[in-house]
């Protein structure tokens, strides 16, 4: 069942309202109402009960009636849903991984070819992941899945714990497998991105990975190989379930402002969108080639144009085919870890992140974060090229407004200030998802592909385009999941909620 969502609000000629439910947004946001957006958000997803979240709520709302606020901030477990977060618990959705995988046999291929259960097994757990691989689930993927795997491999992982960090002693234990042996696959599978890696204070941890991001992100150094591109593309079999990919609950990516100078706010960009101050607060750095873009040049045949990973070439190269930067994607934190010591990625200091993403919103590209509040990724992308972002564009404005997940790719509104606008459309040619045209009087308008980046405002000579905090931020914000692994859950959940896993 789909969900209905309201369409969004993107154009607006007067400031959203300052209060939210009694708590000012600007001190919610800062965590100077009853509860800061990381204690909620702890609350709202880390506990696994729907009473525990009920219980906070209500702890909350007494906090905020002592201070005297006139109304109530209150999210209930309907709230949570119409924000794209679930009261499961990770037992329930693992249960109901478990028992999907279980109901799993032998399948037939159209052509007759029987594949052996371990595949449809292995096809199916990996599409409890995140976005999954698209409910129409053709015969090609299997071609990619014994590609990437063996079958003993396959037969392992899909013994490992699902959904959570876990070190290779603990899988041992659980299964009764040989302790060395767990160690040494899990290595393996971790060198070759098919697990996720963390070394945590003399301890080396794991959790399985989604096919994006994960699997294609993890696996760059392997897109030269043989129709591995080829293979991997086949996986992604939406088929007439494209809007799968969309009714996640929410986003792959959001985009975040990508300058504090179209931000109309007094207090300019808040919590996770300020991507300087997001490189300012982590000491490890690294940076790849986009990977879509790289994947984009091997499937149009030109491999041999694309500089090594690392290479002084790569640093200001830019793709023939889109004309944007090829170096471009960051990650952060222990995700910078594992991709710079997979060799996927180089280290770099601070100052050079800051220069790599002015070159991008020079560049004319929305930038982009992972939906985390640990902010691990942050990519520079465009509509033409990009592969989320292109995917918007193909599925067209009216699929784009009907997603649930489509309202959460931005926390703010575009304001347009129509008086100060002189109609000199400069904001249609800048705009990277091309939602921008001209009215019949000359005045631009916008469309709901919009994902309110700030590019139209970077280059409006009267300022008549700037972005302010919406209203709905704050929820936002607290539904957003801690990391990777959790926004992997917080989507499956949603998924097997709605239909979209079976």
């Amino acid at each position: 069942m789909q969900k209905e969502v309201k369409k969004l609000n993107l154009d607006v000629n007067v400031e959203p309202e300052e209060t939210k439910k009694g708590i000012s947004r600007r001190q919610f946001l800062k965590g100077t109402g009853a509860m800061g957006v990381m204690g909620l958000g702890a609350a709202l997803i880390g506990f696994p009960s729907r009473s525990i979240a009920e219980e906070a709520t209500e702890a909350a709302a007494g906090e905020v009636a002592e201070a005297g606020a006139e109304q109530l901030w209150s999210v209930t477990p309907d709230d949570l849903v119409e924000f794209g977060a679930s009261t499961m618990s990770l037992e329930e959705l693992n249960s109901r991984r478990r028992e999907l995988i279980d109901s799993k046999g032998e399948y037939t291929c159209t052509d007759g070819t029987v594949i052996p259960a371990v595949w449809n097994k292995l096809r199916t757990l990996l599409d409890t992941y995140g976005w999954g691989i698209g409910t129409a689930k053709q015969d090609t993927a299997f071609d990619f899945l014994q590609l990437v795997f063996t079958e003993e491999e396959a037969e392992a992982y899909l013994t490992m714990p699902m959904g959570v960090l876990f070190a290779s002693w603990e899988w041992a234990q659980e299964t009764g497998r040989d302790e060395t042996e767990c160690e040494e696959l899990c290595e393996d599978l971790a060198s070759r991105g098919l697990l996720w890696r963390a070394r945590r204070s003399g301890m080396t941890q794991y959790h399985q990975v989604a096919v994006a991001h994960g699997i294609h992100e993890y696996n760059l150094d392997r897109y030269y190989e043989t129709d591995w591109i080829t293979k991997f593309y086949n996986v992604f079999n939406f088929g007439e379930d494209e809007g799968a990919k969309l009714n996640s609950g929410t986003p792959f990516y959001y985009a975040v402002p990508c300058d504090e100078s179209v931000v109309a706010d007094e207090e300019g960009i808040v919590l996770n969108d300020d991507w300087r101050k997001i490189i300012a607060r982590h000491s490890v750095i690294g940076v790849s080639p986009c990977q879509c873009r790289m994947a984009n040049m091997i499937r149009a045949g030109e491999e041999e144009q694309v500089p090594a990973v690392g290479s002084e070439e790569l640093k200001n190269y830019i793709s023939p085919l889109c004309g944007h930067p090829l170096e471009t994607c960051m990650s952060f934190g222990e995700e910078a870890e594992y991709y710079i010591e997979k060799g996927i990625a180089r280290q770099i200091t601070q100052e050079e992140a800051v220069s790599i993403l002015e070159r991008s919103v020079e560049y004319g590209m929305v930038i982009q974060s992972c939906y985390t509040r640990d902010t691990e990724i942050i990519c520079s992308c465009h509509g033409d090229c990009c592969g989320i972002l292109k995917g918007y564009v193909a599925s067209g404005v009216e699929a784009a407004a009907a997603a649930n997940a489509y309202p959460n790719t931005s926390n703010y509104d575009l304001v347009y200030d129509k008086d100060s606008c002189i109609k000199c459309g400069a904001c249609v040619d800048q705009c990277p998802m091309y939602a921008i045209s001209l009215d019949d009087d000359g005045y631009p308008t916008v469309n709901d592909l919009c994902v309110r980046c700030g590019q139209c405002g970077t280059v409006c000579p009267k300022s008549a385009r700037k972005l302010t905090l919406n209203a709905k931020a704050a929820e936002r914000f607290a539904a957003m999941p801690s990391n990777l692994l959790d926004d992997y859950n917080m989507q499956a959940k949603f998924r097997f909620e709605h239909g979209w896993i079976h």
